[in-house]
């Protein structure tokens, strides 16, 4: 991954790691959630949060990077400098089931809507998500250092807003 896809795309800051891995200018994690501690108020506030990742599952959700890098990555893969456009292509369709019909996956990638104008999505540990509309030449990123912010919940409302044209988003959009 380092030398055929991070290197050619120019994504130095981009590795493997868990949160014990020291990286330079990265964001410290944080976690919303009860701490068990007994002080009044102390159970809800922000704490740092720790995660170790097996080196087995790196590949899956070890990747620490920045979002001006992984907007490299996707701008490289949509225009086939990193596999060919017929591969790419097909990586983002989705695999038919035993039944005939459409799987929700494809080729690793959750397929959020096959038919035009499609897309297909990257979600990482709850805090990362992007979605790729491949027919429209538009992807949308959000990494987070809030672990359970889930971005995946609303990445795709901010695509709807670039997709119409709006100049403003609503007030109560979530």
């Amino acid at each position: 991954m380092a030398r055929r896809q991070f290197a050619v795309v120019g994504m130095p800051s981009t590795t493997f790691g868990d949160s014990y891995d020291l990286v330079a200018g990265a964001a410290t994690i944080y976690s919303l959630s009860p701490r068990g501690s007994l002080a009044p108020g102390d159970g809800d506030r922000l704490s740092h949060w720790i995660y170790e990742m097996p080196y087995s599952l790196w590949a899956g959700g070890g990747i620490q990077t920045t979002a001006e890098e992984l907007s490299r990555w996707i701008i490289a893969l949509s225009q086939g400098k990193l596999i060919d456009d017929a591969h790419v292509q097909r990586m983002w369709q989705p695999e038919p089931l035993n039944s005939g019909a459409n799987g929700d996956w494809a080729a690793g990638w959750p397929v959020l809507k096959a038919d035009h104008p499609r897309q297909v999505a990257g979600i990482g540990g709850a805090r990362a998500a992007f979605v790729v509309y491949p027919d429209e030449d538009l992807a949308v990123i959000v990494l987070t250092n809030l672990a359970g912010a889930n971005p995946q919940r609303f990445v795709r409302r901010i695509g709807e807003f670039y997709q119409t044209g709006q100049t403003t988003l609503p007030i109560n959009a979530h």
